[in-house]
């Protein structure tokens, strides 16, 4: 992989040498001021001739070249001719080309000038003449994601390879591979959609190409199995034999491209090519002999998820598992070979089964302590932050201790209620059996606030439709750490699940879990295939059924025209598709759904898919959930859920798909259908029903647009509408179309268009005697409020008293945390007395262990048989040595930084440097770091020269220890201006991540990162040489990014720094 990195930044080089402008239509053309390149009078005359060149792209090879949304060939290459045209004055257009077969064929028939991104080959060069190769194109082997019988070249051989016609990479593949099994395509999208679904194994391609086309077409399945050759192929541009003053033009253009244009050009398509490796690369996973042999021994796998924690786990409105958890799962039994079964459930439920042996394992579970006796976790699959979510106008709840008096809701088994009960004993703990549930008593005011995992309360927030909560606060105590939780016996299925969940690509990851807890990120452009490009155009009208009354999703506004918000969905569509959707006006809900049926309409803008549908329709992702309730009259008969309704009369809308669930799964209710929402409400107002079972959002609004306030809701039922846009069955090219459009609006115009209607008034004539009946309610409110003053005024001084009462309970409460305080210091000053006496007690026998083994060591070092005591000796020996390092370094960690003894002497910096240079342990070799020193400084520092080594000791050591081979380490100082010294080593290690920084410096705190856990060290040294350097009276601070190296700082203050005379 560190070639192929090297190859893309080669590549970036190249790429940054265009200079990139502003979008172009696939027509160069000059600006009649040419640059001065070096052409000779000859070559300009040649141009002065010949202005008009015609250039052959390749339409399927982005970014180098493809066709951009408008029809016109954009990318990479068009963009490098952009800028030769200003350099010479030529003026270059696209050639009308079908693809790369047509080019080669109409650059033999020489009706083409120029080809772009071309590799020189013998065959091409009997028709072509070329410039100096100069664009790196690597190649890499494309395979499914979970396809590990494709891990590089060598495993290419009887497999099913997708090959582009007329490539050079199809020759070399051929070439090198004779026994693979062929499937030729005409674009490398073809190819990487074949991959994609299955037809082909692998394909051979050139990396950006593959990275970007599977970006931009929702090909998430597939990975970068392998490099295949990464430095040879090279291209640059194809002339016609009979132009060579063009091609010499050409040649000396290319040679003319300045540094200036490289940062530009860098940001607009190097970023692409840097990511795809790392999120295409992934651990092998292979397990061994007795893992294999415990999967099949065992049948079948039953993993438990929650059933309603929406999106990390729950189940859709068929029960099918769905959510980030059900991803892992699957990404998991797809290398087990399809052996797992989701087994969905309430999680008290499935957390007793699991603890009970009922079931292997469970997802989606937090790894406590408490916890631990019981089961054995993997490494946590995904972290989501804990956030406080409450109401809009309550005062900002901003950490975990706002909440000390509050009333919390907590999912019921979740182990936030137990931390915070422990933690405020004032708190009141209100535990409900869902999210939404939770979610709901906050906004309708019977608790303060909800705690628990951002991405569920914001999913639960917009499936629910509540305005009136925000996010507070975030909770740095805790976090939603999502693991799978195996029994204790089955340690050997938690090592399975382990070695899989290490074999999942970052771009797998984000696969799964992307679409509901990524940031919103920048939006990159939505683009067609030819052929979905040349059915919008055969199709630009679309016909669409509706329903004329189901406010606010979509109703018949005052002008005749539909409003709404999926009317408002359709919108964004038209205008990303450039397509007119057109809505029939006429017909009501039932009549549009026929006429839908009989493809007289082509899509529904808001339908719920149910089996009766799907007969003769197909339907995108939902894009609005809308729970389903059940509504009673105040005073009259109360149901809470379904079973309550049994023998009673119920009003349904005829056609919705929640009628549809309901008249199929309970017969034993008596069912009124009617026409519409409104409807429904008036028959359950007036008594003619017992019950009204829809929609919240739209029976809500139709209760509050007619004044009905009688009607409320009683209780829920389990059914959930979930709005899709339903397309005629014989449409698949564009239900293909509409999923990834609507997939393509971001997360700020989905809210955008939610927030427009959530809570719409439709405006109404005045009505006077309304108008009455208010004037003579306020009167009565305001004689009320008289009497409250007077009441309230008698209230005050009871309050007074009981104000004392608190204050005086706060006081005992502050002695208490003070005595709580005295008794920790106290705990801390024993640990270190404690810690000090053990460590000298173990120096004296280590020591004699270490001095008698290296007696050994060099007695039998001599002896021509002792080549394996030897070996044993020579560990036994490292060992000792590191026991030693961490026996002081707890000595040195009992000490606090005032009371360090420091040795003062004045120390050179050079006589410092020399001293470390001559302690380090650099292991030889060409791959092995290399550590650069500074120039003779003359400076002298004040201090300890031991202490001042062990600390430089400390750093460099770290640095080696992370850093890759062959990397360059580097020693440097600088005077500040403030007259402090800096000292400063800088690694290109693995990194630490920002928000970590601080935490490292704490004693025996070793990050998380695998390679760091494995690697040796007792985690004190940061600490250890922190407390050095403040006992000097300066600072030590780490800059780092994960991936990008650290540099440690060491600031030395100018009281201590002198400079040597000359």
């Amino acid at each position: 992989m560190i070639s192929l990195a090297r190859s893309l930044t080669a590549l970036a080089v190249i790429a940054a040498a265009l200079c990139l402008l502003s979008p172009v239509d696939g027509n160069a053309q000059g600006t009649g001021a040419a640059i001065d390149i070096g052409l000779t009078a000859e070559e300009r005359a040649w141009i002065a001739s010949n202005p008009e060149v015609s250039v052959a792209y390749d339409p399927f090879y982005a970014p180098y070249s493809f066709i951009g949304t408008k029809g016109a060939i954009t990318g990479l290459a068009p963009e490098l001719f952009t800028r030769i045209a200003e350099l010479t004055g030529l003026k270059f257009s696209a050639a009308p080309v079908r693809d790369w077969q047509d080019i080669l064929d109409k650059a033999r028939a020489r009706k083409i000038d120029v080809v772009a991104t071309i590799v020189e080959t013998e065959e091409r060069g009997k028709f072509l003449s070329f410039t100096t190769a100069f664009l790196p194109t690597p190649l890499v082997i494309m395979a499914r994601t979970g396809d590990y019988g494709i891990l590089g070249p060598d495993t290419l051989s009887g497999k099913t390879v997708a090959l582009v016609r007329g490539y050079s990479s199809t020759d070399r593949v051929l070439y090198d591979h004779p026994d693979i099994i062929t499937r030729y395509v005409d674009s490398p999208l073809e190819a990487l959609q074949d991959v994609s679904v299955g037809r082909a194994d692998a394909y051979v391609g050139v990396v950006g190409v593959n990275a970007y086309l599977a970006r931009h077409h929702g090909l998430a399945n597939l990975r970068i199995a392998s490099e295949y050759e990464l430095e040879s192929s090279i291209q640059g541009f194809g002339v016609r034999p009979d132009r060579p003053l063009l091609r010499s033009i050409l040649q000396k253009a290319i040679e003319s491209f300045g540094d200036i244009e490289q940062t530009e050009a860098y940001r607009r398509w190097v970023p692409l090519l840097q990511t795809v490796v790392e999120e295409t690369s992934s651990t092998p996973f292979e397990l061994t002999q007795g893992e294999e042999q415990w999967l099949r021994d065992h049948g079948p796998i039953r993993i438990g998820t929650n059933v309603n924690w929406a999106p990390m786990d729950y189940t859709d409105a068929n029960g099918t598992p769905e959510g980030i958890g059900a991803g892992f799962i699957r990404a998991v039994d797809r290398r087990l070979g399809g052996v797992i079964e989701i087994v969905p459930g309430p999680w008290p439920e499935i957390y007793a089964a699991a603890e009970a042996g009922e079931l292997d394992g469970v997802a989606g579970i937090s790894p406590t302590a408490e916890r631990e006796r019981i089961f054995r976790f993997t490494e946590p699959y995904i972290r989501i932050p804990h956030v406080i979510f409450a109401p809009v106008d309550m005062q900002r709840l901003p950490s975990l201790d706002a909440l000390w008096d509050k009333r919390v809701a907590i999912e019921e088994g979740f182990f936030l209620g137990k931390l915070i009960e422990r933690r405020f004993p004032k708190a009141e703990i209100l535990r409900y059996g869902s999210t939404n549930e939770a979610l709901t008593a906050v906004s309708k005011g019977e608790a303060d606030a909800y705690v628990g995992n951002r991405a569920v309360a914001n999913y639960a927030i917009h499936a629910l439709l509540i305005g009136n909560l925000k996010e507070h606060g975030t909770i740095s105590e805790t976090s939603s750490v999502n693991a799978f939780g195996f029994p204790r016996q089955n340690e050997k299925l938690r090592d399975i699940f382990q070695k899989a969940l290490d074999s999942i690509t970052v771009r797998e990851r984000r696969s799964i879990s992307g679409a509901w807890v990524a940031p919103e990120r920048e939006q990159v452009p939505f683009t067609l295939t030819p052929a979905e490009r040349e059915w919008l155009l055969r199709h630009p009208t679309i016909r669409v059924a509706g329903d004329r009354e189901y406010a606010p999703i979509e109703f018949i506004g005052e002008d005749g025209t539909y409003q709404g918000l999926a009317p408002d969905y359709l919108r964004k569509l038209s205008e990303l598709l450039d397509v007119n959707f057109v809505y029939d006006t006429k017909s009501d809900w039932d009549e549009a759904l026929r006429k839908l049926e009989n493809r007289e309409l082509d899509i529904a803008s808001a339908a719920a898919a149910t089996d009766s549908r799907r007969r003769y329709a197909d339907f995108t992702a939902p894009y609005l959930r809308l729970p389903v309730m059940i509504f009673g009259r105040r005073g009259g008969f109360f149901a809470a859920d379904l079973g309550d309704l049994e023998n009673r009369t119920v009003a349904v809308v005829r056609g919705y798909a929640a009628t549809e669930y309901l008249l199929e799964q309970h017969p034993e209710i008596s069912f009124v259908p009617v026409s519409t929402v409104a409807a429904g409400a008036e028959l359950l107002l007036s008594g003619h029903v017992d019950a009204y079972v829809g929609s919240i959002l739209t029976t809500s609004h139709a209760i509050r647009e007619d004044g009905m306030n009688a009607l409320m809701v009683t209780g829920k039922t389990p059914f959930s509408v979930n709005l899709s846009i339903a397309v005629r069955k014989d449409w698949p090219i564009f239900t293909n179309i509409l999923r990834r459009a609507i997939n393509h609006l971001s997360s700020a115009e989905r809210t955008a268009i939610v927030n427009k209607w959530i809570g719409l008034r439709i405006k109404e004539p005045l009505d006077f005697r309304l108008m009455l009946q208010i004037s003579l309610a306020a009167f009565i409110v305001l004689a009320l409020a008289a009497a409250g003053i007077w009441t309230l005024w008698r209230r005050t001084r009871a309050q007074a008293a009981e104000l004392v009462q608190r204050n005086e309970a706060l006081a005992e409460e502050s002695r208490s945390r003070l005595a709580a305080q005295h008794i920790a210091e106290r705990t801390n000053l024993e640990k270190d007395h404690l810690l000090a006496n053990v460590s000298h007690e173990l120096r004296t026998p280590l020591n004699a262990i270490v001095g008698y083994t290296e007696l050994l060591f060099a007695k039998f070092a001599k002896e021509p048989t002792g080549g394996k005591i030897s070996e044993y000796l020579s560990a036994l020996k490292m060992a000792g040595g590191q026991l030693q390092t961490i026996v002081q370094d707890l000595l040195e960690m009992t000490v606090k930084p005032g009371d360090v003894e420091l040795r003062e002497e004045s120390v050179p910096l050079d006589k410092l440097f020399s001293n470390v240079k001559s302690l380090l342990d650099v292991a030889d070799g060409p791959d092995s770091p290399i550590v650069s020193w500074p120039d003779p400084l003359p400076f002298v520092v004040t201090g300890d020269m031991q202490r001042l080594s062990q600390v430089l000791l400390n750093l460099l050591g770290n640095a080696l220890k992370f850093s890759p081979p062959g990397s360059e380490i580097t020693v440097s100082t600088q005077l500040q201006s403030d007259g402090d010294l800096e000292i400063r080593v800088k690694d290109r290690g693995i990194g630490i991540a920002p928000e970590l920084l601080d935490e490292v410096m704490a004693p025996f705190v070793r990050g998380e990162d695998p390679f760091v856990r494995a690697s040796q060290g007792s985690g004190l040294g940061l600490s250890i040489s922190k407390s050095f350097i403040e006992a000097h009276g300066g600072a030590l601070g780490l800059e780092s990014m994960k991936g990008r190296g650290t540099t440690a700082v060491i600031r030395l203050p100018k009281s201590r720094v002198a400079r040597i005379a000359a």
